[in-house]
C-alpha cells in the first residue's frame, strides 16, 4: 500500500522539519510558504512547490497546516 500524497502549508520553525520528515518517511509531500528561503529548504529536502493554498488544495486529500497563532 502506498503512503498518501500530503499538503504542507506553513514551513517554519515547525512545518520544514516535519515536512521533510514526511518526505523521508516515503509521503510525496507538496507544499506552499510565503518565505521563498522556507520554500527553497522545503524543496531540496524533497518536498514538492506549489505556487498557492488552493494549488496544495486541488492536489491533495490531506492538508496540514503549521502558522503562527
Amino acid at each position: 500500500m502506498s503512503k498518501p500524497a500530503l499538503g504542507f502549508i506553513g514551513l517554519g520553525n515547525m512545518g520544514g522539519p516535519m515536512s521533510a520528515r514526511l518526505v523521508k518517511a516515503g509521503h510525496e509531500v507538496f507544499v506552499y510558504d510565503r518565505d521563498e528561503a522556507a520554500l527553497t529548504r522545503a524543496v531540496a529536502a524533497g518536498c514538492k512547490r506549489l505556487n498557492s493554498i488552493k494549488a496544495v488544495a486541488d492536489q491533495v486529500d490531506t492538508v496540514i497546516l503549521s502558522l503562527p497563532t
